[in-house]
């Protein structure tokens, strides 16, 4: 056993912390709320097979999943800045939060279109 699964193969809280670990894309703040930043993890590949989806998510709501375009080339180690739509704040419930989610754009010959890494 590696404490990643329990003994019937269900996950535990280790392997979803294993999971942020090795992302390949560290999203950051911006102190505007303007924006938010990239940073590519990746070791030898650029960010350009990785489609960016957003959504503002409560508690009973949940917003349609819409996408934000990644800057082409963003190389290994470097950051960039993803600008983010004006929300306004009525209609959103009082404890909300940004959901951003990075999937392919297309199949490797790892996994299909639309994984999530």
């Amino acid at each position: 056993m590696d404490g990643l699964c329990f003994s019937d193969h269900s996950p535990t809280p280790g392997l979803t912390e294993y999971k942020k670990a090795i992302e390949p894309v560290q999203v950051l703040e911006d102190s505007t709320h303007e924006k938010i930043l990239i940073i590519n993890r990746y070791d030898f590949a650029t960010l350009d097979n990785i489609k960016c989806e957003w959504s503002i998510v409560g508690d009973k709501f949940a917003m349609t999943k819409k996408e934000i375009s990644i800057p082409k080339g963003v190389k290994p180690g470097n950051t960039a800045a993803l600008f983010m739509p004006r929300l306004k704040p009525e209609g959103l419930p009082s404890e909300s939060y940004l959901d951003v989610s990075f999937t392919l754009k297309h199949a490797t010959a790892w996994a299909k279109a639309g994984h999530e890494v």
